[in-house]
């Protein structure tokens, strides 16, 4: 996976990172946590902050032209021990629009 930027802004909303997967886009929302609370970073992306990616998404594809490309929305779950690194966990296609695959176009 290649990181093609970080921290993208549309209003108030943020992308952490955008990356290509092969001819996919990857908007990946990054999550930090310690090991405290045994709840998994995921589960802090919820319904509403998933909304405010996907818009802040479609404002990045608005803005590089509305290219017609796969998607998919990811999250990246960082867990520290204290304050040393013990996990990283990669969720591909972690959620998706409202009536859309887990990966599929939505520019164009």
């Amino acid at each position: 996976m290649e990181c093609l930027c970080r921290n993208i802004r549309f209003r108030r909303d943020e992308i952490d990172l955008v990356c290509r997967d092969g001819t996919v886009l990857c908007f990946v929302e990054v999550k930090t946590r310690g090991r405290r609370g045994w709840r998994r970073p995921a589960e802090a992306v919820n319904s509403a902050k998933q909304r405010n990616i996907i818009r802040a998404s479609r404002g990045y594809l608005r803005a590089i032209g509305k290219p017609k490309v796969v998607c998919r929305y990811d999250i990246v779950e960082v867990v520290f021990e204290q304050g040393r690194l013990v996990e990283v966990h990669h969720l591909p296609g972690a959620f998706a629009p409202k009536g859309h695959a887990r990966i599929g176009t939505i520019g164009g």
